[in-house]
């Protein structure tokens, strides 16, 4: 009878702990979630739920999600009314090998040009002291001057992958 809440107790805790999952090399619902967000580029901040504590920034929960990772609004203090609409594809959240990463900010890529492609422009960077590898989407014509920015960095500083969408 002492067994049994013993080893209930040992195990308790190994439950509590999320394991992280495959990164998704293809989301069922990726195109139509694009789709949300070109429609509302200009609205970003009616995602903002709850406010999130951060020393730098302005950080805000949203219901809206991407490929099973939670958007995270934010506003910087220079200027408030400017808003950034981050997916952070955390190592905690999923584990992927660097070679699954890339197949997935390709297939990021390819659905982002086909939903933005007759709008925005891709261009891309890469750092050679890290090889970290970044890609915007900026609207043709207008480059970093345009109202709207899309950027893909991997990898992330510590984290495989971010996505943004940035309203000037």
């Amino acid at each position: 009878m002492f067994k049994l809440p013993v080893l209930l107790l040992l195990s308790f805790p190994f439950t509590l702990t999320a394991q992280p999952k495959a990164l998704p090399l293809d989301c069922a619902d990726l195109k139509q979630k694009l789709l949300t967000i070109q429609q509302t580029f200009s609205k970003l901040e009616t995602y903002k739920k709850q406010e999130i504590k951060t020393q730098y920034n302005h950080q805000y929960k949203t219901g809206f999600s991407l490929c099973g990772v939670q958007a995270v609004l934010e506003s910087t203090s220079d200027d408030p009314e400017k808003y950034t609409l981050a997916f952070y594809f955390s190592s905690n959240q999923f584990t992927a090998t660097a070679q699954q990463v890339k197949t997935f900010v390709d297939y990021l890529r390819k659905e982002i040009k086909s939903v933005f492609g007759e709008t925005h422009k891709e261009t891309s960077e890469v750092d050679p002291s890290d090889n970290s590898v970044i890609y915007d989407f900026m609207e043709k014509g207008k480059g970093w001057s345009g109202n709207t920015i899309i950027e893909i960095n991997y990898p992330w500083v510590h984290e495989p992958l971010l996505l943004t969408f940035k309203y000037k």
